[in-house]
Parts: structure tokens; C-alpha cells; sequence
């Protein structure tokens, strides 16, 4: 799958998988899916594959960027009608009685107008049209996401010496959506700052809770760049850890090593979960640790790979993933350890760059 960057090789993608389907027309709609196949990043915007033409169909506010962006072999359909109604006209032009929908990006409101508009035309839910292509990052995908997490570290080195007593969870939150706008990226999402029995809950909003000597602080965000995604977990013990905290520490970070070394090509996505839990079953802990392993990351922060109990999935080359394993105890706090791995022939190679070790788990405040 490497190096498959330009849009016409994704089309080329996309159409063999159509191809199991029936030729049958299909419809992307999802933002994310669409600027894969397209290359387009507005807002609006639907792709329509009908035989050998893909078509993006936006509105006038996105008409000149349209053209700016897409890929060869992508015709702009552009007007000031909505999409669905627009989509509607073009499978009446070329007489299709059948639609394969994608289901990931079209919301049920706009599948269920689309269906009223589509007179006579049956949907088929064709489940998620691109999830299982972007799973494998082509190289100007590797680039970008090196860069989005090469950047995002170097957020978390900036931030560190920023840490004062009683600062609060929500100030920690300002100022590091300061630092990724500096680093000339965008927040992937709202960034966890939890301190105390807060960082209990694996996705605790920043509050008002202040940083306080001899609890623990712990820190998930990500930072975008150019589309593409990073994501960083660091936790730290606020002045000398405590036995407690070490104890914790080295059972995480000892389970996220572990799966760091079983990560290959070939091996099972399940197999990872496992030996994350069975190193923290060597620590009684294994019940303190609720969440998946791992996701995928690219134009989502959240997408195909799914690392965790139940998946299916077998590790291939040129995935990119999180292994993020953590302990959650409810009135003392809880510690993550997260970094991104990229799937080469030999095993993961790590992505994110920033201390990670019991050493330098902790902060003199």
C-alpha cells in the first residue's frame, strides 16, 4: 500500500472495492473520506462515483477552492442547490436505479433526505467506503504525520517548565492550545488535563482543579498539521513521586513496552491488547485499565486500526496507531503513557519523541 499518494492511485483503490459491489453508483460523504479520495478540504462536499467518474459535488461558497484542490481525474459539480438534491439530478441524467451509500460519513438526517429526494433510486448501506483504505498510510501520509508529531512533542518539551503551583487544569488547557497554535498546528481535539483523583477519568474535562505537590497530572492532546493528526499522553508526578505512583508508573509504562516489542506486521491487533493487560495483571492492575489499547490516526484522530480485545484486525505494514495503556484508581488519580507507532517490516517505529521513562515522570513544583 505504500506509496500509493496521488489522488488518482486512491480513486483507482476505491474502484476495485466498487467493483465487489456491483458497480453499483456510490456516494461518499464523509469529510474526511472525501478529502482522501478527492483532495478536497471544505466543509461541503459529497463525492459521487457513477462507472468511471467521480464527481464532487459542493455549493457556491466552496466552488473556486474546489477547483483549487481536487485531484486529477475529479469533476466540480457546484450550484446553489443542496448536495442530496444536486446528487439526486445527476443519477436521474444517467438513469441508475441503485445507490451504495456510505454509511461512516452520511449522517441519518441527510440519508434520510437524500432518500426522499431519490425518487425510484433504491440506497444500499455500503458500511465505510474508505475506513479500510486509509488504515495504510501512503508516504506523503508518513511525512505529514512525522511532522504532526515530531511538532507535537515539541509542545509537551515547551510546556513542562511552564507548570506552576496552582495553576489550574483549565489554564494548563489555554496554554497548550497556545503552544500548538505556535508550533503552527491545530488542537485534534479538546485537550485532558486532569490533576488529583480528576485524572481517575480517562477523559476528564479540564476544570477549575488547581496543580497541587504530590499528586499526579495527566496530559492527552494532539496536534494537527495540514490534515493530519497527532496524539500524546504524559502523565507526572507533581514534586517527588510517592512509592504509590512509581509502582503504577512502571506497571504502565512496562505494558506499553511490551506491546512496543510484539508489534510487527502479521501479528493480531487482540494479541497487542493482551499483552498490555497480562503485564499489568503481573501488577494487579489489570482491572484498572478499561479502554482500548490503541486507534488509528490520520485524517482522523480516531479511525482504522482498532487496537483492542475484540479486534480482528491483523497488524500490516504501513499502519499508523496509538499504544496507550492506563491505570485509572478512583480517589488517587490515574497515569496514561501514549505514543504513535508507524508499522514497518520490522516492528513499530515510534513516532512521537518525548521523555517517557519513570525518571522523567515527575515535576518540581
Amino acid at each position: 500500500m505504500k506509496g500509493a499518494a496521488s489522488g488518482n492511485s486512491r480513486l483507482e483503490r476505491l474502484r476495485r472495492a466498487l467493483r465487489g459491489r456491483g458497480r453499483l453508483p456510490a456516494l461518499v460523504a464523509g469529510r474526511a473520506g472525501v478529502r482522501y479520495l478527492s483532495g478536497f478540504t471544505g466543509s461541503s462536499g459529497w463525492l459521487l462515483i457513477t462507472g468511471g467518474r467521480f464527481r464532487l459535488i459542493t455549493d457556491f461558497r466552496y466552488r473556486e477552492q474546489a477547483r483549487e484542490e481536487v485531484a486529477p481525474g475529479v469533476e466540480v459539480v457546484s450550484g446553489h442547490s443542496e448536495p442530496a438534491a444536486a446528487a439526486a439530478a445527476l443519477l436521474r441524467r444517467c438513469r441508475r436505479k441503485k445507490l451504495a451509500v456510505d454509511e461512516a460519513g452520511l449522517s441519518l438526517k441527510e440519508y434520510r433526505r437524500l432518500a426522499a429526494v431519490l425518487k425510484g433510486v433504491r440506497l444500499f448501506p455500503a458500511g465505510d467506503m474508505t475506513g479500510p483504505l486509509r488504515k495504510f498510510k501512503d508516504d506523503g501520509e508518513e511525512r505529514l504525520i512525522r511532522e504532526a508529531c515530531r511538532r507535537c512533542g515539541r509542545v509537551w518539551s515547551r510546556l513542562r517548565p511552564l507548570l506552576r503551583r496552582a495553576m489550574t487544569e483549565l489554564e494548563v488547557s489555554a496554554l497548550l492550545r497556545r503552544l500548538i497554535i505556535e508550533e503552527g498546528g491545530r488542537a485534534s481535539f479538546e485537550p485532558i488535563v486532569a490533576v488529583g483523583p480528576h485524572a481517575s477519568q480517562p477523559h476528564a474535562r479540564p476544570s477549575h482543579r488547581k496543580l497541587r505537590p504530590g499528586q499526579p497530572l495527566m496530559v492527552d492532546f494532539g496536534l494537527e498539521w495540514k490534515g493530519y493528526h497527532s496524539d500524546l499522553t504524559r502523565t507526572l508526578a507533581l514534586g517527588r513521586p510517592s512509592s504509590r505512583f512509581r509502582s503504577v508508573y512502571r506497571a504502565v509504562f512496562e505494558a506499553q513496552v511490551a506491546v512496543l516489542e510484539s508489534v510487527r506486521p502479521g501479528v493480531k491487533a487482540a494479541s497487542l491488547d493482551r499483552r498490555a493487560r497480562e503485564t499489568l495483571a503481573r501488577y494487579g492492575l489489570a482491572e484498572r485499565f478499561g479502554h482500548s489499547l490503541g486507534h488509528g490516526l490520520g485524517l482522523e484522530v480516531h479511525e482504522e486500526p482498532r487496537i483492542n480485545r475484540r479486534s480482528r484486525e491483523i497488524i500490516r505494514e504501513g499502519m499508523v496507531f496509538s499504544v496507550e495503556p492506563g491505570v485509572y484508581i478512583p480517589g488517587w488519580g490515574g497515569v496514561r503513557v501514549e505514543d504513535v507507532v508507524i508499522v514497518g517490516a520490522r516492528g513499530a517505529k515510534l513516532l512521537t519523541r518525548a521523555d517517557r521513562d519513570i525518571d522523567s515522570a515527575w515535576l518540581e513544583i
